[in-house]
């Protein structure tokens, strides 16, 4: 075969390997492959940037609105206090105007009076002095003073001090005629058991008490609400000279 010829026919061969070699793509190297890398880094590193600014940007949004709602209701409320505060000034002032009206009244009311002369007489308070004072004996019921008069005892004072006959009394009477009873000394006293008894002839209430029949005041069966048969507990004068007797005490 021809030389030439042969050479002529692989030269197309040739001619077409080397396209097909050329339009394969280059191998890359180290370097473009760390250069790959940090692009892809570097990409996702915005994205995370731009999705943190995002949600920032969004939280500092949300807070400047809370923020100004807050000083809108914070400037409602002051204002709604200086209303309150503004009718409460309004309503004293409204007050104060009005006394000052009616003490205004009362000076020209006043002038008035002084002028016609119509002055009331001042009243001067009486001090209820002691005009009396009288000394005694009881006698079971009244205390019969030194000036022989009779002068009735308080039931209440009688039961107090449970007097018997011969206790002495001191009585003192003021300007405005109250009397006012103090007891000045007493008498050894006997104590006695005995049953109380209605006396329909001489309409008096007694005790009956060691085979002896003794008077009772009337209020003392009010006081102890005692009834016809009770048995009760009475003080007389230890000397027996008695004809009246003091409760003491109801066993019924």
């Amino acid at each position: 075969m021809n030389p030439i010829s042969d050479i002529m026919q692989n030269k197309p061969n040739k001619f077409h390997q080397s396209q097909n070699n050329n339009n394969q793509t280059p191998p890359t190297s180290a370097y473009d492959q760390d250069q790959q890398t940090n692009n892809q880094d570097n990409t996702a590193m915005n994205e995370d940037i731009q999705g943190v600014n995002l949600t920032e940007i969004a939280n500092k949004k949300q807070d400047g609105q809370n923020n100004t709602s807050h000083t809108q209701q914070n400037q409602k409320q002051e204002v709604d206090t200086n209303s309150e505060l503004q009718e409460i000034i309004d309503f004293t002032k409204n007050i104060k105007s009005q006394l000052n009206g009616i003490i205004s009244v009362l000076e020209m009311l006043k002038q008035d009076d002084e002028q016609s002369g119509n002055k009331k007489p001042i009243q001067q308070k009486t001090k209820n002095v002691v005009e009396k004072e009288v000394e005694g004996v009881f006698d079971g019921q009244k205390m019969i003073g030194s000036d022989t008069n009779q002068y009735e005892v308080p039931i209440d004072f009688i039961d107090n001090k449970k007097l018997v006959e011969g206790d002495l009394l001191r009585l003192k009477i003021k300007s405005n005629g109250e009397k006012l009873f103090k007891q000045a000394g007493s008498v050894k006293r006997e104590r006695l058991i005995g049953n109380i008894k209605y006396d329909n002839q001489n309409q008096q209430w007694k005790v009956v008490a060691n085979n002896q029949d003794l008077n009772i005041m009337e209020a003392f069966t009010n006081i102890y609400n005692v009834n016809d048969g009770d048995k009760v507990s009475v003080l007389i004068p230890a000397n027996g000279n008695s004809t009246w007797a003091t409760i003491e005490n109801v066993f019924n």
